[in-house]
């Protein structure tokens, strides 16, 4: 037996029902429908295999082990994110994320070997 399916974000996607509880009642699912909405007739066997793709996250540092792993170091970039008026930032926050706008400008200016040992700062949940 095939079913209508399609892998779309990583994900098996089914097409919507035509079920009058849930709204759905005038999408029209025919085959032309489906096959234009990128649907295709696969059995359950062909997406058992399927494995999701991993979703990347950011890399989050602890602010605690950046201050720490910097040591003497630290009071520099302090002084730097104390003139950039991010530092009370820096402190509030729970980890420090690769994606934020503001941390991310931070690593920009950061000498390679000082980002190598910020690898050892990473945020364990």
């Amino acid at each position: 037996m095939k079913i209508w399916a399609k892998i779309e974000d990583g994900r098996i996607v089914y097409p919507p029902k035509n079920d009058k509880e849930s709204g759905m009642f005038n999408v029209d699912k025919n085959e032309k429908w489906l096959a234009e909405h990128g649907f295709s007739q696969q059995t359950p066997e062909e997406l058992e295999p399927y494995q999701p793709k991993p979703i990347a996250e950011p890399k989050k540092y602890s602010t605690l082990k950046i201050i720490r792993t910097l040591g003497d170091e630290w009071e520099g970039y302090r002084t730097l994110l104390s003139t950039a008026g991010v530092l009370d930032q820096f402190f509030a926050a729970n980890y420090l994320s690769e994606d934020d706008p503001v941390f991310a400008a931070f690593l920009e200016n950061v000498p390679e070997d000082v980002k190598a040992m910020l690898d050892l700062c990473e945020w364990e949940e």
